[in-house]
């Protein structure tokens, strides 16, 4: 047997390994792909959930800052 013969008997011999292997991995790059989606979601969640806040609360400090309009008084 020649060295190229053994080799590719190996890689024989080592294929159903490899193909768990194979398997193992694809299942652990889904696993990650799905938990970085996920925290992809939640963080645009707080980013609109910290801009209503600050909208919120803008909008409150605008409210405060103009005068409200009396009514006229008239004299009888």
């Amino acid at each position: 047997m020649n060295k190229s013969t053994l080799e590719a008997e190996a890689v024989l011999d080592s294929l159903p390994t490899l193909i768990v292997l194979e398997q193992l991995q694809s299942s652990k790059v889904a696993r990650r792909d799905k938990a970085l989606a996920g925290l992809v979601g939640y963080r645009r969640f707080r980013a609109q959930e910290q801009l209503q806040r600050l909208m919120s609360k803008n909008i409150e400090t605008v409210g405060a800052s103009v005068p409200s309009l009396q009514q006229p008084k008239y004299d009888q």
